[in-house]
């Protein structure tokens, strides 16, 4: 706590974003003979570690950094619904593997796993025996300095070891990688898949352009507009472009919502998204289309029938 940039040390026994120990060894004041056990997440950690991790209290002081912390408990806001135990819960008797204690504190929900999952009952205990991982707290400017200067102490006490850290952000980021990689994924075939149709979309446009240019041209000598002629080509075109995106659209919303319930705590689908994507749509349909129908449009009639 010496070291330049350290703002608080503490320790626990599993992940903070990956905690996976559960038991069912559990009772508590209220508890009726017929209540279906639960699993309950059981975290154990140092006396600080709602401090330093920044964890919040709905309810209660915590520990209080004496003996009597071995018997106190701290219970997140899931674990409290789900025994169904009544407000307010401080103070009340708890059973944790046989330790008879009370509830000292209930810590608002927090995510101690990725989102894929709901948030699940946890109990907080102190342990002075299951331990294994060393949480710092730095200020951010001041990062590198407390990394040198924990490698310099742990080096110092503990020799033997290697001195192997990870930043929680990086934890926490790699947790959702699959995900990130699949985003990427999507937009590079997106993009591959809007070349792919502007393309074929182009090359229609040209054969029908080509097929039709007497016809362009002689409905230009009797009078027709640039802007009538670019309707007449284009219009069958768009018709066919709404058409796709009124089957793309439903197939679309079925797709991502069957994706989207992968994860406990997700967005919805507006649908100013659908109505954005068809615009979107829309536009680069009309500039691919626009271009060939223009260009058409603007040919001299006298050189395409010269030779009626």
């Amino acid at each position: 706590m010496k070291q330049p940039g350290i703002l608080g040390i503490t320790e626990s026994g599993v992940d903070i974003i990956d905690a996976h120990s559960g038991t069912v060894d559990v009772s508590w004041d209220g508890k009726r003979p017929d209540q279906q056990a639960f699993t309950i997440h059981q975290m154990p950690v140092e006396k600080n570690f709602l401090e330093v991790m920044g964890i919040r209290l709905a309810e209660g002081k915590g520990f209080t950094g004496t003996p009597a912390d071995s018997t106190n408990f701290i219970l997140n806001e899931t674990a409290i619904k789900e025994a169904g135990i009544s407000q307010p819960a401080v103070g009340k008797r708890f059973t944790l593997h046989g330790v008879k204690g009370v509830i000292a504190g209930v810590a608002k929900d927090f995510h101690f796993q990725d989102m894929h999952v709901p948030i699940h009952p946890l109990i907080l205990h102190y342990s002075a025996d299951w331990r294994g991982r060393m949480y710092i707290r730095t200020s951010g400017k001041d990062a590198s300095k407390a990394l040198a200067a924990t490698e310099r102490v742990w080096k110092k006490y503990n020799p033997d070891y290697n001195f192997i850290y990870n930043f929680l952000d990086s934890e926490f980021n790699n947790l959702y990688k699959s995900d990130t990689h699949v985003g990427q994924l999507f937009n590079c075939f997106a993009g591959l898949a809007i070349l792919i149709s502007c393309l074929g979309l182009f090359g229609l446009v040209t054969y029908t352009a080509e097929s039709k240019v007497k016809e362009i041209s002689v409905r230009k000598v009797l009078g027709a507009g640039v802007s009538q002629i670019v309707t007449l080509l284009s219009k069958d075109f768009l018709v066919l472009v709404a058409l796709a995106a009124a089957i793309a659209f439903p197939l679309a919303w079925l797709g991502l919502s069957s994706y989207l319930q992968g994860y406990a705590y997700r967005t919805g689908i507006s649908w100013w998204v659908f109505a954005a994507a068809g615009a979107i749509t829309l536009l680069i349909s009309i500039i691919t289309v626009s271009f060939k129908c223009v260009q058409a449009a603007l040919a001299n009639p006298v050189k395409n029938l010269r030779s009626e």
